[in-house]
């Protein structure tokens, strides 16, 4: 197995192009690097690789990870803000548990911060998952970078925020749903609704990320690093999103591998509201350019 220490992971962070005062959203994947020196279980796995982070970026630095809780969007569990689990590995889990802390709340695509930056990138945000003024549009506005270990180059986590650019863009394969689960924070109910953006179904929707990372490695966007058996990827926020954008401008399935099977008379093709038949006089003079129908 391959090894590596808390000072491997700091020398990766900086070969990547992560630098002291930082904001960073950090995916992980730590069985893809192996086995960091010294660590007795997973606490000591997690801490020693947040510690070698932590090491670069210093006391002004702010490290974001996803707490993601998708048990909750899929089975309507109950999400309890302050001890409800994530998904999303040792290292999120990991941080949560920090007393110093924040987690954004959203009972299924939660993020937690620690450092200078993270009440400002976790409090009060709205209630949508990846829209305005959801953590993932406050880490925009920062001036960070995404930072992914121990995934595959074309595993989509070096664009670590694609869901945020489709849903600035309101793609049509995405639809808005309200997350059926009740939420408790601070020992009270939420009475709030909270809603996710998902895929509609039967549309042979398949997500291929390759031509957005391609982008931004022919840019020179993409810091890498070795670490241990796998690599270190880093990318700034701003320009990864900005990228994104621009392919989505000029074509709104760039991140699938085909457009999906819109069917005609199915959301979210499902034509116009009302037959031209029985459109009436007084709809038609309101809508103004079609008042030379007969």
């Amino acid at each position: 197995m391959n090894r590596y220490s808390r000072q491997d992971v700091s020398q990766a962070m900086i070969e990547a192009g992560v630098g002291r005062g930082d904001t960073i959203y950090l995916s992980t994947q730590l069985y893809g690097i192996g086995m960091l020196t010294g660590a007795r279980n997973s606490v000591d796995l997690a801490a020693g690789f947040v510690g070698g982070v932590r090491d670069v970026i210093g006391p002004s630095g702010t490290i974001v990870v996803p707490t993601f809780t998708q048990q909750v969007g899929r089975y309507g569990i109950p999400y309890i803000h302050e001890e409800t689990p994530s998904l999303t590995g040792i290292v999120g889990e990991y941080l949560r548990s920090r007393p110093d802390a924040h987690r954004s709340l959203h009972p299924v695509f939660s993020v937690t911060a620690q450092g200078p930056n993270a009440k400002a990138i976790t409090s009060e945000i709205s209630t949508v998952a990846f829209g305005h003024d959801s953590a993932f549009d406050r880490l925009y506005k920062t001036d960070g970078k995404c930072v992914c270990a121990g995934f595959d180059f074309y595993s989509g986590h070096i664009t670590s925020l694609m869901h945020y650019v489709e849903t600035s863009f309101a793609v049509p394969y995405y639809y808005n749903k309200i997350v059926a689960a009740k939420v408790f924070a601070g020992g009270k109910s939420i009475d709030k609704l909270f809603t996710i953006n998902v895929k509609h179904l039967g549309i042979n929707c398949v997500f291929d990320y390759r031509r957005y990372i391609d982008k931004i490695a022919a840019m020179g966007g993409i810091g890498t690093a070795k670490l241990g058996g796998g690599h270190v990827y880093s990318v700034n926020t701003r320009h990864q999103i900005e990228i994104g954008f621009e392919m989505l401008k000029n074509d709104i399935h760039a991140f699938l591998a085909h457009p999906p099977e819109y069917v005609f008379g199915r959301i979210p093709f499902e034509g116009p509201p009302e037959p031209m038949a029985q459109a009436s006089a007084k709809s038609v003079n309101w809508i103004g350019f079609l008042l030379g129908v007969k």
